[in-house]
Parts: C-alpha cells; structure tokens; sequence
C-alpha cells in the first residue's frame, strides 16, 4: 500500500494533504514521501519519478541510492486496480492495528506487574485504537440510499399511522412501576412476530420471569398461571393442557425453518457500561434489528453523569451507523403543569431524551391506574409530531393495547 502511495501521489490521485507520515512503516517509502513533501513545499510542484532517482543517485551513499531507486521502481510499475481511497483507508488501519498490539503488550506488561493504574489507561488506550480503525467515508449527493435508516413497526398501529414507528434510539421513560418493561417486552413481541431479530439485556429483571411475560403475551394466555406453573412446592399450580399446547406451538414457531418469528437473544450477565456497548455493537453489526437495554438506570458508570450522556449519545450514533432500534428504558420523575402538559422534573432527564430520536413518556394517575389506563405521550420524534394515545394495561398477558389518540 506504501508503493502505491508514492504512485497515487506522484499521479496526483492522491493530494500531499491526505498523506499523513506517520502510517508509513517502510523506512525507503517514508524517505521517498518526505523528500517529496519538502520539494513540492520549496517548488509547488510534483517531482517525477526519474527526478527522484537522480536525486537520490547524488545525494545518498551507493547502497541506500540503489534501495531507493530500485523502490521506486517498484512504485512506478504497481498495480493499480486498488482505488486511492482503499489505499488511504489500509494505511490508517494498519497503523491503528500496530497501536493496538502495543496497547495489548502493554496490557499484559501491566498486568503481570500487578499495575492496576497502568492496567486503566492501556485498556482505555486500546479502545481508542481499535476505535480508530473504523475509516468513516462521506456519501456524495445522490448516492445515498436511505435503506437502512433503523425504522421498525411500532406495536402500537396509532404510533404507525401518525409517522412514529421506532426509530434510531428511542427512550422509554416512566416512574417506579409505570410500565417501562411491559412497553418494551410488547414491542420485542410484535417485532418478532414480524420476523425482526431482537436482542434483550435484562439488567433487573430475571430471564425466566422475563420469558413468561414474552410467552403470555404472544401465546395470548394468562402470566398467573405461567408463574404458577413456575413455583415450586405448595405454591406449584400446573398449568392446564391447552395453555401448554400454546406454549409449545410458540415454541415450535421460533425453531421453525420457515422462519415464522425472528431470533431473540436473552443477556443478564453483562454489567458495565463497557460490556454493555461491546456487545451493541457486535448485534448491531450481525443484522439484529432490535435491542433492548433494560434498564438505563442499573448500568454503572464509574464516571457519573458524563459518562452516562456519552453512553446514550454513543448508542444512538450506533443506530446511525448500522441502522438498528435500541429502546432504552429509564426511570424519570414526571409532573404535570396547571396546563396540563407532562413533563420532566429534572434537566438530566431531557438531556437523556434529547440525544435519542424518539422519546416517549408513559404517565399514570391513581385514578388512570385504578382503571388500567395509561397514557403514552411523544415528546420527541424525527418529524417533530408531538402526540398522545391511551393504553389498556392487560397484565395478565404483560400488553399494553392501543386504545387511540387522546
């Protein structure tokens, strides 16, 4: 890649603004590119290729002349079907990869030494790098193809038909108890009886309590008796044969070759902010079209509240970058004004709600919940529709039901 460097240079495929010396490793190709740098800079023009090598015949010993001149040799007669840009692009990765496995040697020295400060800022030092192999291109007008801009169907058919079906990163936000996980396991439902793949971190709740709300709800029969079902001892209750006939076709239904439901991927076990994000990612770039980070509050940031921002901002660069849902739940402290208008106590909150392309709040009163109402309200959507509809809570199928717009 260093020879056709100096070739795409000299061609002026690529400009000397591009070149950046400290990706090259070949000691003759970085002298070749520096000679070029400092007569260009003194004349503002190119030199060729036989220019070179009669400067380096005059000015180098015998030896390093013939190096140098047998390299550019080499340069001028490479092959050029690999386009400027790739070229560009391997040099910076390269270079990236050689910071990456002195970070891993210095990660290990440290280790062994039992350096634990060290240790913190080589691990940190190898995220950077491994970072930074990922080479970010710029699209030109007209060959942008906006296929892959995360988008899934919203359970709720309101939602779809007033433009805010789920999009890029989306927060749930609701008080203690206010329904942030049945809202989710709903949508994670209905995405994968649309052949979505889904990914699910429960932080909080345990797996098989969170698989008995996914199966009441897409086998349509009672959680009670599925937890039932669940205990042990005096307070094991089995469940009766047609519920375990739904159960088992739902089942059947996921192992099934024709595809019927899209894949679900259970984590509980993952728990910084660090693992987390890791493990976004590689979903995110497998083809999984849904993730679930239950919830935003229970991941630990060792460095607060600028940590958390970064965190949510990443996530949502994520959605961006491979076009994938992420619904975040997270609890927040919600008022309602004397207009009558829902909102946040704290700034943090909104930040939090800021960074994400669709926000939703979910708000109850006693009154609401005595009748097992809830109202779902957008607080912020990519076309900027701001809406509320009315929810049923059906707790013993773990659903919301769309009611309309309120």
């Amino acid at each position: 890649m260093e020879k056709l460097l100096i070739l795409y240079v000299l061609t002026q495929k690529i400009t000397l603004e591009d070149v950046n010396l400290k990706h090259i490793t070949n000691p003759l190709a970085f002298k070749i590119l520096k000679t070029i740098l400092r007569l260009s800079s003194r004349t503002n023009e190119l030199p060729t290729f036989n220019g070179l090598k009669l400067l380096f015949k005059e000015k180098e010993t015998k030896a390093e002349s013939l190096k140098l001149q047998a390299y550019l040799e080499v340069c001028e007669s490479s092959d050029t079907s690999i386009v400027p840009d790739e070229v560009l692009s391997s040099l910076k990765v390269s270079h990236a990869l050689t910071l990456v496995e002195s970070s891993i040697s210095d990660i290990a020295e440290s280790a062994m030494n039992k350096d634990l400060e060290t240790l913190k800022s080589s691990v940190k030092e190898l995220t950077e790098n491994v970072e930074s192999t990922n080479v970010v291109k710029g699209k030109s007008f007209g060959d942008v193809i906006d296929n892959n801009i995360a988008s899934v169907p919203s359970s709720f058919q309101t939602l779809n038909d007033h433009g805010c079906p789920l999009s890029g990163l989306v927060i749930v936000g609701a008080e203690s108890g206010g329904g942030k996980s049945m809202l989710v396991t709903n949508q994670v439902c209905h995405s994968l009886s649309s052949q979505i793949d889904c990914a699910y971190f429960s932080l909080e709740m345990p797996l098989a309590i969170l698989q008995n709300r996914l199966l009441a709800n897409l086998a349509d029969v009672s959680l009670k008796e599925l937890m039932e079902d669940t205990y042990e001892g005096q307070t094991h209750v089995p469940m009766s044969k047609e519920t375990r006939d739904k159960i088992d076709g739902v089942l059947n239904r996921f192992t099934a070759k024709d595809g019927t439901y899209g894949s679900l991927e259970f984590y509980d076990t993952l728990g910084s902010a660090d693992e987390i994000m890791a493990e976004v990612k590689r979903l995110a770039r497998s083809g999984t079209k849904l993730i679930v980070i239950d919830y935003l509050g229970l991941i630990p940031f060792q460095g607060g509240w600028a940590e958390l921002k970064a965190f949510v901002q990443v996530l949502n660069q994520v959605c961006l970058q491979y076009g994938v849902v992420i619904m975040l739940p997270t609890q927040v402290d919600i008022e309602k004004t004397n207009a009558g208008e829902v909102t946040m106590k704290t700034k943090g909150s909104v930040e939090i709600f800021n960074s994400a392309t669709l926000g939703i709040l979910l708000y109850q009163t006693a009154e609401t919940l005595e009748a097992n109402l809830q109202e779902l309200i957008i607080v912020k959507s990519r076309n900027g529709l701001k809406i509320k509809i009315a929810l049923e809570r059906q707790l013993d199928n773990a659903r919301f039901v769309d009611l309309g717009l309120l």
